[in-house]
């Protein structure tokens, strides 16, 4: 009887370093709490622009909770070849409008008129960017899902704590209620759905991410964690809002709806 060796399977080494990269997620994981939503692998925020038209406020387990579209945006109109050089600002971001150097020369004219051009795309551009902006970041949610699912998961979140230094010792500038999500493509829109975890109900992160900070009193919480789970289906549910205006009793929180989608770190579980 011959045994082979798989010192050289390419799907076993690729399941290693997946082990070794989970291992190594779970240690910091433990060891750090993310409190500071900039710190999570990507965020994006459900209210800018009319991004909450594809919200599904009453949807519960399983259902699908956000619809992003497939948006096509279109480039800046150029100005004058001769009038380039004397425009000031970057004609591609629509939420700054260009200006003309006062030291133009007396003959390049056509500036008023470009620029009536380049408000009219300015407006729809703003309107569209950010539906494209939530498509892109879940397309590459997608794409980190399939090469690291032990260790990224992508979670709908409501409930923003902010907290400065002075109150807590550290800054504090995050979402307490979430609730983890799948992502799947519809075939024949190309159009994203992200469906709430049908195993998942909404929880609230506040004992794993506050824990170690003197303002925090876990006590102050349980009968939260509990409406929670008998009055609430998802972080952009109605009664969310009642929950995050009771939420960790600290001095001077500031607290509101604000709802995200987040990449971040799986966090630990046992089963």
């Amino acid at each position: 009887m011959v045994v082979e060796s798989r010192e050289n399977d390419p799907e076993l080494r690729d399941r290693v370093q997946r082990l070794l990269t989970f291992l190594s997620d779970l240690v910091k994981a433990r060891s750090a709490p993310v409190r500071v939503l900039d710190q999570h692998r990507g965020v994006v925020s459900l209210d800018e622009g009319n991004l909450d038209v594809g919200l599904s406020a009453d949807a519960g387990a399983g259902d699908v909770v956000l619809r992003a579209r497939r948006v096509h945006l279109e480039d800046p109109p150029r100005p004058p070849e001769q009038m380039a050089a004397y425009v000031h600002g970057a004609i591609d971001d629509a939420t700054v409008e260009p200006t003309l150097d006062p030291q133009v020369p007396g003959g390049v004219g056509g500036f008023d008129t470009w620029l009536t051009e380049w408000r009219a795309w300015a407006a729809v551009d703003r309107q569209r960017r950010p539906a494209s902006q939530l498509y892109t970041f879940l397309q590459r949610a997608v794409l980190d899902l399939e090469a690291q699912p032990e260790s990224v998961e992508l979670v709908l979140a409501s409930g923003l704590l902010q907290l400065s230094e002075a109150v807590a010792g550290e800054e504090v500038r995050t979402h307490l209620i979430t609730q983890s999500t799948l992502v799947e493509r519809h075939l024949e829109s190309g159009d994203l759905l992200v469906r709430l975890n049908p195993d998942a109900g909404p929880s609230l992160e506040d004992i794993e991410v506050l824990t170690g900070l003197e303002v925090f009193d876990s006590s102050s919480t349980r009968n939260l964690h509990e409406s929670l789970v008998t009055h609430v289906a998802s972080p952009v549910d109605p009664a969310a809002e009642c929950s995050s205006r009771n939420g960790p009793t600290a001095p001077s929180p500031c607290a509101s709806t604000s709802s995200t989608v987040q990449r971040m770190h799986r966090l630990p579980t046992c089963s």
